[in-house]
């Protein structure tokens, strides 16, 4: 309780850490996507060809962080443009290793990193991401509701502004305030949900 009651004094995490902690991640994504693809058989794999796809893998990705500015989003407050941010780094990343594969193979060098193995990854590290920004997410939104007594609210109208309403509530460490449903006059809401929280 001491480690949930202090979240709210956590300040916003430095850049650099952000970017640390996701090229972590893809490094843990090449492994078990290397192991995945030699059928987890230590003896497939030769580890100078291991070593030199990992090196240029992890680059490769570490360029795209770098260019569609992933580190520089608060992760607390990750939404679905983050995922399409994310999406977009996962298929720049997969777009330059096989046109990098491409002119290996040009230049009759022919241990570069397999195609099925790129594809893989990218599915490793795209899962990763989400998963670990998610998770802090729902992380801080958990501290929110255990650190406090809270006020359950209504919010009347299901609309863009009432959703905009729930989700100021939601990232907000400072508020006691949980939303608990919608309340909307429009019958063809009523009974559906949105994020979760029913229509009345």
């Amino acid at each position: 309780m001491r480690l949930i009651s202090s979240i709210k004094h956590v300040k916003i995490v430095p850049r650099w850490l952000i970017l640390a902690l996701d090229l972590v991640i893809s490094a843990g994504a090449f492994i078990i996507a290397l192991f995945l693809f030699n059928n987890f058989n230590l003896s497939k794999i030769l580890f100078s060809n291991a070593l030199s796809q990992f090196t240029v893998t992890l680059i490769v990705t570490a360029i795209s962080f770098y260019i569609f500015k992933l580190y520089s989003g608060i992760i607390r407050y990750t939404s679905a443009a983050d995922s399409i941010r994310i999406l977009s780094i996962i298929l720049f990343t997969v777009i330059t290793l096989l046109i990098i594969k491409f002119i290996s193979i040009l230049l009759n060098f022919q241990n570069f990193i397999d195609t099925r193995l790129i594809i893989i990854y990218s599915l490793f590290l795209f899962t990763f991401l989400i998963i670990y920004r998610t998770s802090i997410k729902i992380f801080f939104q958990y501290s929110k509701i255990a650190q406090r007594v809270t006020k359950n609210v209504l919010v009347y109208g299901a609309g863009d502004l009432g959703i905009a309403v729930k989700r100021t509530f939601d990232h907000d460490l400072t508020s006691n305030k949980i939303i608990i449903g919608y309340v909307d006059e429009d019958n063809s809401k009523i009974g559906k949900a949105i994020d979760g929280v029913k229509i009345f």
